[in-house]
C-alpha cells in the first residue's frame, strides 16, 4: 500500500473512530436522560396513587384514570395495578388487560424502577407499598415510546456517521494528495535515477518556499551524484586506456623476444624495454591506488607538519630524477607548521615538484617558495618551462589528463599527479591552483589552512 493510501486510511479511520465514539456517547446520554425522566415520573405517580389508595381504605375502590407519566414532554399510557394479600390483584386501571403476577415482579429483588414483560409487551414500572396496609401498587407504562425514539435516533446517527465517514475519506484524500505531492515527485525521481536517468530533475516552479528549497537541494544532490557517476565512468575508462598502452607494449616486447632465438645483447635490450614498461605500470598502479584511497583509510590522524622539512625530504627523494633532467632545486621562504596527514602532504609536495621537473626546460630551475596568507600557509612550486595554456588551467587537474605537448614530447607521467595533489589539499581544507599571473613558466600554489592541533 502506498504512503498516500496509508495516510488516507489512517486519517479516515481516526475520524470514523472519533465520530463514532461521539455519536455513541450522545446516543447513550440521550437514552439515559429519557430513562431518568421517565423513572422520576413513574416514582412520583406511584407515590401519589399509593397515598390515594391508603386514604380510601379497604376494600380499595376502583382506581381513577390518572394521567400517565410524562417523559420528554409526552404523556405516556398509565398501567396501574393494586395487589392485595398474597399478591392477588384487587384493582387495576382499564388499560391493564392481564395483570402480571406480583411474584414475577419481585423475583430477584428488582431495583426501584425496573423493566418487565406482560402480554407480549415491554413495560417499565415501579412498586410501592401502600402505607398502613398490605396493599402494593404497581405503576408502569410501555417502553414503546422511548424505545422508538432510541431506534429513530440510532438510524439518524447511523446516517450521520456514514455521511461523515464519506466526507472524511474525501477530505483526507484531497488534503493528503496535496501534502504528499512532493513525496510522490521524490519517489518518481528516485525511481528514474535508480533506473539510470541521471539527468532527471524535480520541477522547482510553482512550489512553496520550503518545498522549493527542498527541491533545489535534491536537484543539487542528484546533480552531484550525476557528476560523481560520470567522473567514475571517465576514471574507469581513462584507467583502462592508460593501462592498455603499457600492457600492450610489454606484451609486444616479450612476444618479439621469444619469437626466435636472439643474442644475449638483444635479450638484454628487450628485457630492459620490458622493465621500463613495467616501471610505468607500477607508477600508474601506485597513482591509481593513491587516488582511489584518498580520505578512505581508517585512523588517519593529524600531526604538526613542518613544510620546510617536508620539502627537504621531497628534494632528497627526487634528487636522481632532478640530476638526470639537469634541474636545480631551490627552497625559499618560511611558513608556519600546519596540521594534517604527513604522508598525504608529502605526496602532494612531491607530485608538484616532480611535475615541475618533468615539464620545466632542460637544465632549468625548480623553485619552492614557502609563505603565509590570511589564515593559511602557502607552498608555491615554480618551473621555467613553457607553462600551461589558458584553456588548460583547470583541465590539468582532471584525472589522466595530459596535455598534447606532454604526450608529444614524451614527458613521463600518468596524468594523476596534479589530480592527487588537489584532492589532498582539499581534504585538508585547502586547495591547489595555477597562478595565471606567473609568466616565467608554471606556478602551482598550495594553500593549507592554519588550524589548531588535536
Amino acid at each position: 500500500m502506498s504512503l498516500r493510501r496509508r495516510l488516507v486510511g489512517a486519517v479516515t479511520g481516526m475520524t470514523m473512530l472519533a465520530l463514532g465514539g461521539a455519536l455513541a456517547a450522545l446516543w447513550f446520554a440521550f437514552n439515559d436522560a429519557q430513562r431518568r425522566q421517565l423513572d422520576r415520573a413513574l416514582v412520583e405517580l406511584a407515590a401519589q396513587i399509593a397515598r390515594e389508595t391508603a386514604r380510601a381504605g379497604p376494600p380499595p375502590p376502583r382506581l381513577p384514570e390518572h394521567p400517565g407519566p410524562v417523559a420528554n414532554d409526552v404523556e405516556l399510557p398509565n398501567f396501574t395495578v393494586v395487589y392485595g394479600a398474597g399478591g392477588r390483584p384487587v384493582s387495576k386501571t382499564d388499560a391493564v388487560v392481564e395483570p402480571p403476577p406480583l411474584e414475577a415482579l419481585r423475583g430477584g429483588d428488582p431495583p426501584e424502577v425496573f423493566d418487565f414483560d406482560a402480554g407480549g409487551r415491554r413495560f417499565r414500572g415501579v412498586l410501592r407499598e401502600v402505607p398502613g396496609g398490605e396493599l402494593t401498587v404497581l405503576v408502569a407504562t410501555t417502553r414503546a415510546d422511548i424505545d422508538g425514539d432510541a431506534r429513530l435516533l440510532a438510524r439518524a446517527m447511523g446516517l450521520v456517521f456514514a455521511l461523515g465517514s464519506l466526507w472524511a475519506a474525501f477530505s483526507a484524500s484531497w488534503f493528503v494528495g496535496r501534502m504528499t505531492r512532493q513525496h510522490e515527485a521524490l519517489r518518481a525521481l528516485a525511481h528514474r535515477v535508480a533506473g539510470g536517468e541521471l539527468e532527471a530533475r524535480l520541477d522547482e516552479s510553482g512550489r512553496p518556499a520550503d518545498d522549493k528549497q527542498l527541491t533545489a537541494d535534491i536537484n543539487r544532490m542528484v546533480e552531484r551524484l550525476e557528476h560523481l557517476v560520470r567522473a567514475q565512468q571517465r576514471f574507469v575508462a581513462h584507467a583502462a586506456h592508460e593501462l592498455r598502452s603499457p600492457l600492450t607494449s610489454l606484451s609486444g616486447e616479450l612476444q618479439r623476444a621469444v619469437a626466435r632465438p636472439r643474442a644475449a645483447e638483444e635479450y638484454r635490450e628487450a628485457i630492459g624495454e620490458a622493465l621500463e614498461e613495467t616501471s610505468r605500470l607500477t607508477e600508474l598502479a601506485n597513482d591509481l591506488l593513491a587516488f582511489a584511497s584518498l580520505g578512505t583509510a581508517p585512523g588517519r590522524g593529524t600531526s604538526e607538519v613542518e613544510l620546510a622539512q617536508l620539502v627537504d625530504d621531497v628534494f632528497c627523494a627526487v634528487a636522481d630524477e632532478a640530476h638526470a633532467a639537469g634541474a636545480a632545486l631551490a627552497l625559499e621562504g618560511a611558513a608556519p607548521p600546519v596540521f594534517g596527514h604527513e604522508g598525504d602532504l608529502y605526496r602532494l609536495a612531491r607530485n608538484l615538484v616532480e611535475n615541475a621537473i618533468r615539464h620545466g626546460r632542460p637544465a632549468g630551475r625548480v623553485r619552492v617558495r614557502l609563505g603565509t596568507a590570511p589564515g593559511a600557509a602557502t607552498l608555491a612550486v615554480e618551473d621555467d618551462g613553457p607553462g600551461v595554456d589558458p584553456d588548460e588551467r583547470e583541465t590539468v587537474f582532471e584525472p589522466f589528463y595530459r596535455s598534447p605537448r606532454a604526450r608529444g614530447g614524451g614527458v613521463r607521467g600518468t596524468g594523476l599527479g596534479l589530480a592527487i595533489a588537489r584532492e589532498i589539499a582539499r581534504s585538508h581544507g585547502g586547495d591547489v591552483s595555477l597562478d595565471p599571473a606567473y609568466a616565467g613558466g608554471a606556478r602551482f600554489v598550495v594553500r593549507l589552512p592554519l588550524r589548531a592541533g588535536p
